[in-house]
């Protein structure tokens, strides 16, 4: 197990080293492409949670998500915004790197102290790291609305709140959630 830690610490380090070698280059703007890599991230952390039982608190995993989500719409507003041709293109400033990098480092020492035992985390690094790909992606579409590129991920980071807080962060809350009787306005509806 020793083994596949350290190669994956060296394809995170060589990936990291790459990114900010080419943190300027423009990138094409998927929206498709973007909405199936945030419904993929969400479904992921979904069926690891249910898979593993891996414990959240769904107030752990909702405050991910928040912080993640507000470190990518600060990310997302911060990206460089031009149109070529009809095809619309992003590239990261410095502000914009500057909010990729201090979320890279969250995750990283989140990842730390749950593998180290220090604190008790579950899937809320992952949670965070959803919450800030759907911060960014709509913290960017005002600028591509101006682009003339329509984006509309609003609904999907709704989606990313409304998993954690509605229990898709472990069998644990799940099974929680399944034992409350449904209500509404707070009265138990039998």
């Amino acid at each position: 197990m020793q083994v596949v830690s350290f190669v994956l610490t060296v394809v995170s380090a060589a990936l990291l080293v790459l990114t900010l070698r080419a943190w300027r280059r423009d990138q094409k703007v998927r929206p498709a492409l973007d909405g199936v890599r945030l419904v993929a991230t969400v479904a992921t952390v979904v069926l690891f949670g249910a898979l593993t039982g891996a414990p959240t608190p769904i107030g752990l995993a909702a405050v991910a998500v928040v912080a993640g989500g507000a470190l990518g719409l600060a990310q997302g507003r911060a990206l460089a915004v031009r149109v070529a041709a009809g095809v619309c293109y992003t590239s990261r400033t410095p502000v914009a790197l500057g909010a990729w990098l201090a979320g890279i480092v969250v995750a990283q020492l989140g990842a730390t102290l749950g593998r180290t035992g220090a604190v008790e985390l579950g899937l809320a690094v992952s949670w965070f790291s959803a919450g800030m790909l759907a911060g960014q992606l709509i913290g960017r579409a005002p600028k591509l609305s101006q682009a003339r590129l329509v984006a509309v991920p609003a609904a999907v980071f709704v989606l990313v709140v409304a998993l954690p807080v509605g229990g898709g962060t472990g069998r644990a809350q799940a099974q929680e959630l399944a034992a409350c009787p449904p209500a509404i306005d707070g009265v138990a509806v039998q």
